[in-house]
């Protein structure tokens, strides 16, 4: 095969919505003209297993709740841009995983019980407690989520960092 032909079949290829049933093609159709019944039918199947997802990575039930009402009102905001590129689930897993990450984000630091709090010894000076503090840097937790050489570099980059501090 040519160039010009390779070339030509590529770019076929990444444009044709090759992911998608012929049911979800039509259900997406009729939700970007703003049908939510059809959104609703669109995204149902993945709805559980999307939960799921949020809720290890938050850890609670109400967190991955608020999480995915998040994602699925984003993703119905952006279903024009939904391009058939990728499969609807993938689409879905990354706006839901994007949510979860925001919501992480505006999390106040949690604060230490007061029985892991300083020894009976020492004097308390009446300053608030102890809030968690990540160990790493937000870089090396965005490079982790990559995956790869990028984790390995980053780990080591933090270690050293915590190292010399």
């Amino acid at each position: 095969m040519s160039s010009p032909a390779r070339r030509n079949l590529t770019l076929r290829m990444s444009t044709t919505s090759t992911f998608l049933t012929p049911a979800e093609a039509e259900l997406l159709g009729r939700a970007r003209t703003g049908d939510d019944r059809a959104y609703g039918e669109l995204v149902d199947p993945h709805r559980r297993s999307l939960h799921a997802h949020c809720y290890r990575m938050l850890g609670s039930l109400e967190d991955a709740d608020d999480a995915m009402q998040d994602a699925l009102l984003r993703a119905w905001r952006g279903i024009g841009r939904f391009q058939g590129r990728s499969s609807l689930r993938t689409w879905l897993y990354t706006i839901a995983t994007n949510a979860c990450l925001q919501l992480v984000r505006r999390r106040p630091g949690r604060v230490l019980p007061r029985e892991h709090g300083p020894s009976a010894g020492t004097k308390a000076t009446g300053e608030p407690p102890l809030a968690e503090k990540s160990r790493t840097s937000r870089r090396s937790r965005t490079a982790r989520w990559r995956g790869g050489r990028c984790w390995r570099t980053a780990t080591k980059a933090s270690s050293s960092v915590s190292r010399s501090s």
